[in-house]
């Protein structure tokens, strides 16, 4: 989790092309068909939710929560950083892949915005 943390906290919005989200193979998925961003502005709040997330404590809510959805980085350089944003009533938990570890996940992994930022704006997107 925390190369996974310090990696979204350096990203620039620069280093970012386009966002995609996902449906996640869930029935609980917010989308049904995959959306690529490419507004600048959107792509910018993005990056500052992403940037501000906070270490998940006890409390900030179960998964897989009321709606996930995948949200994946395309950066300039073709590299992506993948993340899985899960929604409920606390707070927006979010699990950022690190491709350098196993793709498992554990509580201690997954980062929080306790303000639902994050899920404001995927909202907004769909």
């Amino acid at each position: 989790m925390k190369r996974s943390l310090s990696n979204i906290q350096h990203l620039e919005f620069a280093q970012v092309k386009s966002i995609e989200l996902y449906p996640l193979p869930d029935p609980v998925s917010l989308i049904d068909y995959p959306i690529v961003i490419r507004d600048t502005a959107t792509i910018r709040e993005f990056v500052s939710r992403y940037k501000v997330l906070g270490k998940n404590r006890s409390g900030n809510g179960k998964l897989p929560g009321d709606w996930q959805v995948m949200v994946n980085f395309k950066l300039n350089d073709g590299q992506e950083v993948y993340s899985r944003v899960y929604h409920n009533e606390h707070a927006d938990l979010v699990f950022i892949q690190d491709p350098q570890h196993s793709n498992a996940m554990g509580l201690e992994d997954l980062l929080v915005d306790a303000n639902h930022g994050v899920s404001k704006l995927i909202e907004n997107c769909k």
